[in-house]
This record gives C-alpha cells, sequence and structure tokens, in this order.
C-alpha cells in the first residue's frame, strides 16, 4: 500500500484500482499554497486563494480555486464518458444565482474537457439542480449537457456530490440513496488531451466561472462508474468529519 493513501479505521474507503485523484483538502498536511493530491498519481495542486481549515476542508470565497495536474490526467472524462466525480462540498449560500463547481477544465464547446456543478442560474433557466457538460472541441456539438433534478439540495449544509458516467449517460446523486439519470445522452467523444488543466472549486477555460462560495472538502475521481453500493461506503466512511 502506498504511504501517499490514507486509510479509514485501517481499511481503504475506496476502490484503488480505478482512483485516478484522492484530494482530501482540508488534511493537515495539505496546507501551503502547493501540495500533492493523496493517490498513486500524487498530482500537483497549485492553490489560488483557498484558505486552508484543517482537519475538515478550504474555504473559498467566489474567485478561489486548485489547479490539478496536467492536460491529459482527467481527458479520460469527454474521451470515454466513463468516470466517477464526487467529493464534500458546503455552500455559504444554495440559493445563490450562479453556478458552483465540484471541479471542471471548461464550460466552452469548442474546447475539449468538462465541468461538474451546482446550478442556479436564473437566466439558464436552472433550479438547484446538478449539471454535467462534456466537450469535445466542436463549437455548440458537446458530448453531453446533463441536467439532474431539481431542488437537489436545500440548505447550506456539507453534502456529498456525485456525478457517474457509464459512457452512455450522466448520473447523480447527493448523499446517501440511488444515483438518478440526467437528461440527454451521450454523442461522439472527443479524443485528445484536454484544452486546460482541471480546477477544483472552479470551472476552468477561456472564461474561468463557477467558482464556489463555500467550503471544500474532500473529492476523489475515478475512471470507472461507481455503484451505489460503493458510494454509499465512501459516504458512511467520511461523513463524520462533515455532517
Amino acid at each position: 500500500m502506498s504511504k501517499n493513501m490514507w486509510r479509514t479505521n485501517g481499511r481503504m474507503n475506496f476502490p484503488i484500482d480505478s482512483l485516478v485523484l484522492f484530494a482530501p483538502f482540508g488534511h493537515p498536511e495539505l496546507s501551503g499554497a502547493s501540495f500533492s493530491s493523496k493517490d498513486l498519481n500524487a498530482f500537483t495542486c497549485s492553490v489560488t486563494g483557498a484558505v486552508h481549515v484543517p482537519p475538515v476542508s478550504r474555504d473559498m470565497d467566489g474567485d478561489d480555486f486548485e489547479a490539478i495536474g496536467g492536460v491529459a490526467d482527467f481527458s479520460f472524462v469527454q474521451n470515454t464518458g466513463i468516470f466517477t466525480a464526487c467529493g464534500w462540498m458546503k455552500m455559504t449560500d444554495h440559493t445563490a444565482d450562479r453556478g458552483q463547481a465540484l471541479c471542471g477544465t471548461t464550460q466552452h464547446s469548442d474546447e475539449k474537457g468538462f465541468q461538474f456543478l451546482y446550478d442556479d442560474r436564473v437566466a439558464a433557466g436552472q433550479d438547484k439542480e446538478f449539471r454535467v457538460d462534456i466537450m469535445k472541441g466542436e463549437l455548440g456539438v458537446p458530448v453531453i449537457t446533463s441536467i439532474g433534478a431539481a431542488n437537489i439540495i436545500t440548505d447550506n449544509n456539507f453534502h456529498f456530490w456525485v456525478c457517474t458516467g457509464d459512457g452512455s449517460n450522466a448520473f447523480f446523486r447527493v448523499d446517501r440513496g440511488n444515483k438518478a439519470q440526467g437528461t440527454s445522452s451521450m454523442a461522439a467523444k472527443s479524443s485528445g488531451d484536454s484544452t486546460n488543466v482541471m480546477r477544483a472549486g472552479a470551472t476552468n477555460g477561456a472564461t474561468p466561472a463557477h467558482f464556489l462560495i463555500g467550503s471544500q472538502g474532500t473529492g476523489w475521481i475515478f475512471n470507472a462508474d461507481l455503484s451505489d453500493n460503493i458510494l454509499d461506503h465512501i459516504y458512511d466512511t467520511t461523513q463524520r468529519r462533515y455532517i
């Protein structure tokens, strides 16, 4: 077992064979303006503004983020459509007229990448919904724009955000329970690297956007569509830090 992997009660609380990123942002060891993710990839995470609040989170005030890894590291999302992105997040105001991202490399269809966010933008017709946009670098032709159920979050507490893809569709859930399929299905996918490096707590791109206002806890990305049973286990073994 790598020294870069932390344990919960002597056991891993997630499958490591499909793990790409494990970033417990509030861990006491991860202070400072740069740190390495605690997975076998040990991605460099460069911090802009996010305030370290150990042992739980980093606080974000609307222009903060962490830049993680390189342009090749998360391109499997748009190239395969098979992934799980999940993390503990807390918004200062869940009714704010804005999108707030778990992570993202772009919001623009003419770039290659993706974004996962909570969306309550009035102008976009969103109503407290999870959303994923996956792009292949073709203007106006995304791989998928998928939106979940309205009012997915109804308070300003920490919640476990989840978005997965099975290569054909996207699914969402919050906290414990069952994934629900979002709108739309995936079209032809991308190839090659992402256009931009991924940001956590915001979406990167030609016009960076969707900065979180709140607190960012532990985050994970897998190159697999995790089952509800595994997601429940991650939730159960980490929720004591947040609720």
